[in-house]
């Protein structure tokens, strides 16, 4: 296990970005994090305060974990790059979908997805891309939300299980 104080102390620095000294990819991170053994961090991501990752888990580029999360052993964090940026967002028991700039539930994008994409005029691509992006996503929310529900001691109970916000922005 490593600290975000001994990555802080020991890792190279640039504007609060610190480089791991083995696979030169660069991570955010912020303060009492803690992380386990053969964790995988995709570059630029960026960790908050408090957020504490199991061992052997799989964080994706470009991913972002908000403060207090706690990630169970082998869970993988996905994120996405086409037109646009797919990334699954955690801040406390909720997991978020951002694919851009807007921010909605689950329910929101499947009754009103081609309408937000027309509003950018992004129709085409929410057809082609957009929806088949959006589902990758979501199964890795399911994924997180039933390793919360694990961690929590509860049982799935083969209910639907909640979904999660989604969200669209623009990659620049």
């Amino acid at each position: 296990m490593i600290t975000s104080e001994k990555i802080k102390a020991s890792w190279k620095e640039e504007k609060e970005w610190y480089q791991n000294p083995v696979t030169l990819l660069w991570v955010r991170i912020g303060e009492g994090v803690s992380i386990g053994d053969d964790v995988r961090i995709g570059n630029y991501a960026r960790i908050a305060n408090g957020v504490s990752i199991g061992d052997d888990v799989r964080i994706g580029n470009y991913a972002r974990i908000a403060n207090d999360v706690s990630i169970g052993e082998g869970v993988s964090i996905a994120s996405i790059t086409h037109k646009y940026i797919g990334t699954l967002a955690l801040g406390g028991s909720s997991v978020r979908i951002r694919i851009g700039c807007e921010i909605h539930s689950a329910a929101h994008w499947d009754n009103h997805g081609a309408e937000l994409a027309e509003r950018h005029k992004e129709l085409a691509w929410w057809e082609a891309t957009g929806k088949h992006m959006l589902d990758f996503l979501k199964v890795g929310a399911n994924n997180i939300e039933r390793e919360i529900l694990r961690s929590k001691g509860k049982k799935n109970d083969n209910r639907t299980l909640q979904t999660w916000g989604i969200s669209i922005n623009r990659r620049v």
